[in-house]
């Protein structure tokens, strides 16, 4: 059932969506160039494939403890390394438009609801190295697999959490006057989707990006997106299909788009 509502929602994004060239905003267009157009191979990219070559190949088992809404793929309780490379941790495609986001927009303050095995981390850390990166995951064997990828990477300034999302969560909001930019990418069920973007809404500012990770993953956390888009707090939100972004922005009508571009099932 989860698959046929992906499918169903993927076919109503194809007929709705815009592409680049029907889109009046020049802050959407810009948005697109710089984040989505963009074909420059940045430095860290060839780093970051290589971990990822390195992780594909690894057949050492993980202990997973999984409190959100489990995975399409298995829901098993011990897990090899590259199992998760190769089933639960972002695309090529989306970790680069993360990496590009960063870029474009400079965040200072970088939180991540989800570190898997630290390789979308290590996109969001290199984007803007002088930034501050905290990254949550709740698994222990993930959660240390990560940290040595960080290490191998040479990125000093992530601070990596393990523990669940609802511990976690209020502690590190409450050390922080602001949140520039979050990814959340977790726990999947919408009553915890709900739960932590109110909660980070609360430390947004106007030039604040959420980032949404597998809008479409299945009727619940799609009904979260929509709840969230339709929020008077959100004046621009965009549907990539696989991920969902939203922006805070002053003095701007509401706006919503579904962006046709290279998007796809995974």
């Amino acid at each position: 059932m989860i698959m046929i509502h992906k499918i169903v929602c993927y076919l109503k994004f194809l007929w709705k969506g815009k592409t680049k060239y029907s889109i009046q905003s020049p802050f959407v267009h810009d948005f697109i160039e710089r984040v989505l157009d963009d074909k420059e191979l940045y430095y860290s990219f060839l780093a970051m494939n290589y971990l990822k070559s390195e992780l594909e190949k690894n057949k050492s088992l993980l202990s997973i403890h999984d409190k959100g809404a489990g995975s399409h793929f298995s829901n098993k309780k011990t897990k090899s390394v590259e199992q998760i490379a190769k089933t639960a941790i972002s695309s090529e495609f989306k970790a680069r438009s993360l990496f590009k986001l960063i870029n474009l927009y400079q965040p200072k303050i970088i939180l991540e609801l989800g570190t898997s095995l630290g390789l979308t981390t290590c996109y969001l850390a290199n984007a803007k190295r002088n930034s501050e990166v905290i990254t949550v995951e709740g698994s222990i064997d993930i959660h240390e697999v990560a940290k040595k990828n960080f290490k191998k990477m040479g990125l000093h300034k992530i601070r990596a959490l393990c523990g669940g999302f609802d511990e976690q969560l209020p502690i590190i909001l409450q050390n922080i006057t602001e949140l520039d930019f979050v990814f959340f990418d977790g726990n999947h069920t919408k009553e915890a989707t709900l739960n932590y973007y109110n909660q980070c809404k609360a430390k947004a500012n106007p030039n604040t990006v959420f980032v949404f990770d597998d809008i479409y993953w299945s009727k619940p956390m799609t009904s979260a997106w929509n709840k969230i888009i339709s929020d008077s707090s959100i004046r621009l939100s965009l549907d990539l299909f696989s991920f969902g972004v939203v922006f805070f922005l002053e003095n701007r009508a509401k706006q919503h788009f579904q962006i046709i571009h290279s998007v796809n099932l995974n």
